[in-house]
């Protein structure tokens, strides 16, 4: 199943906000805010080397 890396972003951001408690990946203990500031980062790197 591929789901939009946005979607699951929303989905983890709710559940932060229900919980009180950060989200961490399960494979490096990373927070989810990390993660996320992470591959954003990455992205606008792609576009910039697209344009």
């Amino acid at each position: 199943m591929e789901i939009s890396p946005a979607y699951v972003d929303v989905a983890v951001e709710r559940c932060q906000a229900e919980t009180g408690k950060e989200a961490v990946l399960d494979g490096d203990g990373r927070a989810f805010a990390e993660v996320k500031a992470e591959r954003l980062h990455l992205s606008e790197k792609d576009q910039d080397a697209a344009a």
